[in-house]
């Protein structure tokens, strides 16, 4: 449905749980955090520049950006002089942390929380712990720990950054509607803030706003999602982030079958942006656009601009770049063969055969290729095709492996290929024995 937002009875069951689990966690605690939780924690938030422990946030933005969180890792810090039975445990959670023993990690940092510490020791053992989880990949572990933090601690300088680490949590969990009440809790904060924070509180509110943004794209509810992409494009942005809303923008309008709309914002976003990583996913989101709208040479047209960009350095784009020709040029190619525009299919299956050498890849395209020219009666084009793959002179002294899947495309060409024959040298003989006598 578009631009709405309906919860499945999973989302509804799993916000349930999630509620209720993590308001037992906050009013009673849990047996392993014990009574003494933390006085103060800082997170890592990769993208929004978390301050550093025992340091201002607002001291680390620099221009536009705000600088990344210096973690604390236990792990590579010095033992302490232990006093009491807390810092023994902490200095043996040091060491199993250095061994890669992450439960006993775990057991070690919690059972040492029941013990006194001081400040300082709680703030960075509450932070490894949850870095721990992440490591574990234990989100609701995770989710427990930042939020008895807030709870006990609300007037902490880092909670914008754990308020967002919390929402990306929550949506990673399926709970949207608490993900987004999070990302909403930093820009309220940003109502009473001192003057020297103001640039740090900008640019978290601006983040904040961003992840509600996606956060309703995920959900579905493209609207609300333009709605808010479209004002954060009126906000001082770097190019990495106006580059993401534009996109997104345009992707939203996708999904809603907004296609004139979605024409006109990657049109718009291709010339700016054509190197940007999202480019090649807007080459397939443009190229489908044309094809609904009945505007096959656009569509075409816009599938070869894809194949045929080359302007990429770096091996990770060069992967994403290859990921999206392929499927962009074998799903259209197939949408058109399927609706009966063989030449169309033709056109593209030609041009997206040489993206790779590999029988795995080619095969497929070659027998693909020679329907076509069946489809289009155009035969001895057909064999030609066929032959390729059944014709063993034509690949024996190549080093690749027969699989199962190249073994049925080989014999089902190979019978297409005599069929064929069989029909031209029948067609051959039958024109001769029907030609009149005067066409001799």
């Amino acid at each position: 449905m578009k631009g709405s937002r309906i919860k499945t009875p999973f989302q509804t069951v799993l916000h349930g749980i999630v509620i209720g689990t993590l308001l037992l966690f906050c009013l009673t605690g849990t047996a392993a955090l014990g009574a003494q939780a933390a006085d103060s924690l800082s997170v890592e938030v990769k993208d929004e520049g978390m301050s550093s422990v025992n340091k201002p946030a607002a001291e680390e933005v620099e221009g536009d950006a705000v600088s990344q969180q210096k973690t604390v890792d236990l792990a590579n810090q010095p033992p302490i002089p232990h006093k009491n039975k807390g810092e023994s445990l902490i200095n043996q959670a040091r060491l199993a942390l250095k061994t890669q023993e992450l439960t006993t990690a775990e057991e070690l940092l919690l059972e040492s929380l029941k013990y006194k510490l001081t400040d300082e020791q709680k703030r960075d053992v509450l932070l490894e712990l949850a870095l721990l989880y992440e490591r574990m990949g234990v989100t609701s572990k995770m989710a427990m720990v930042y939020e008895r933090f807030l709870k006990t601690f609300p007037s902490d300088a880092n909670r914008p950054q754990i308020y967002i680490r919390l929402g990306r949590l929550y949506r990673e969990m399926g709970a949207y509607d608490m993900a987004i009440d999070r990302f909403y809790n930093v820009i309220n904060m940003s109502l009473g803030i001192d003057s020297d924070q103001m640039k740090l509180y900008q640019y978290l509110t601006m983040k904040a706003q961003l992840e509600i943004a996606d956060t309703y794209f995920v959900t579905g509810d493209y609207e609300k999602a333009i709605k808010l992409f479209s004002r954060l494009q009126l906000m001082d942005l770097s190019q990495k982030e106006r580059e993401r809303v534009k996109f997104k923008t345009a992707y939203a309008h996708y999904f809603l079958e907004n296609y004139p709309a979605v024409m006109n914002e990657l049109e718009v976003f291709l010339s700016e942006y054509p190197n940007s990583p999202l480019a090649a996913e807007a080459h397939f989101i443009l190229a489908n656009t044309y094809k609904a709208l009945n505007r096959t040479g656009s569509a075409i047209k816009e599938v070869m601009v894809l194949l045929r960009y080359d302007e990429i350095s770096n091996e990770e784009d060069k992967a994403t770049w290859m990921y999206w020709k392929k499927r962009t040029a074998n799903q259209l190619a197939n949408d058109f063969y399927e609706q009966g525009d063989y030449m169309s299919a033709l056109k593209i299956y030609q041009a997206m055969a040489p993206l790779n050498a590999d029988p795995e890849w080619q095969w497929p395209i070659i027998y693909q290729i020679g329907l076509c020219f069946e489809k289009l009666r155009m035969l001895p084009k057909a064999e030609q095709a066929y032959s390729l793959i059944a014709d063993k002179s034509q690949w024996k002294n190549t080093n690749f492996k027969m699989t199962e899947t190249l073994k049925a495309i080989y014999e089902t060409a190979a019978w297409r290929l005599e069929h064929l024959r069989w029909q031209l040298k029948t067609e051959t003989q039958l024109e001769t024995i029907i030609r009149p006598p005067d066409a001799a």
